[in-house]
């Protein structure tokens, strides 16, 4: 009869660790959360005197936006995006205001492999994003980190 308990005993608690693990485990593996869509105006390190040009060069390459924060010099902005991936992209230029609300300035759709856009704008100073709109399912290539921040000086 001891035995049985001992048994018994025994099979509840390798129960209750496969609970506890199983809890443990999925318990890490939550949704992450969105990325922040307004970048904080004191997030970027600040240009070096001087070294400000009127254009800037965004590119686009298997889901990444490269640089991440360009510093230009107003107020002719000269902006070439290039799409170096093999996915179609929509390009987004937005300003941020202080309260982090955007305002869309300009949108240039369907930008295929190994093609290039350029726009002249005229900006003034502040923030503004650069992000792609398409989105796959339930997510964003905004969502997946396809944004910029382009500082006008």
């Amino acid at each position: 009869m001891n035995n049985v308990i001992i048994i018994i005993l025994v099979v509840l608690a390798v129960i209750a660790g496969g609970f506890v693990t199983f809890v443990a485990i999925n318990s890490g593996f939550k949704t992450p959360p969105p990325l922040p869509t307004c970048v904080p105006t004191n997030s970027a390190v600040p240009p070096a005197p001087g070294s400000l040009e009127p254009n800037a060069l965004i590119n686009w390459h298997d889901g990444l936006i490269n640089p991440k924060v360009t510093h230009v010099q107003g107020p002719v902005i000269f902006l070439a995006f290039n799409n170096i991936g093999h996915k179609k992209h929509n390009y987004v230029l937005a300003q941020v205001a202080s309260n982090c609300q955007e305002t869309v300035l300009r949108s240039i759709e369907g930008v295929m492999n190994a093609e290039s856009r350029n726009i002249r704008i005229s900006l003034t100073p502040g923030h503004y994003t650069i992000y792609c709109d398409i989105r796959e399912g339930k997510s964003s290539h905004r969502a997946q980190g396809e944004i910029a921040t382009i500082i006008v000086h």
